[in-house]
């Protein structure tokens, strides 16, 4: 009985740490995706705002 008891700490003990381990995985891999979405944003954002400028530049050299 007692090997019984202490074979299933060890499996719920297993179990346990599997799943932390996984849910920490999980989390990092969506961190991951959320950096990189926020990266691809700035950049979209920023180069609108260059292609903003690059029209506002034409229609001053236009109307000059």
């Amino acid at each position: 009985y007692a090997l019984y008891k202490k074979m299933t700490q060890a499996a719920i003990l297993i179990q346990s740490k599997f799943r932390s381990y996984y849910e920490q995985k999980k989390f990092q891999q969506s961190r991951r995706a959320a950096v990189l979405i926020q990266k691809y944003y700035r950049s979209y954002k920023k180069c609108g705002k260059r292609r903003q400028a690059r029209r506002t530049a034409v229609i001053v050299q236009q109307k000059l």
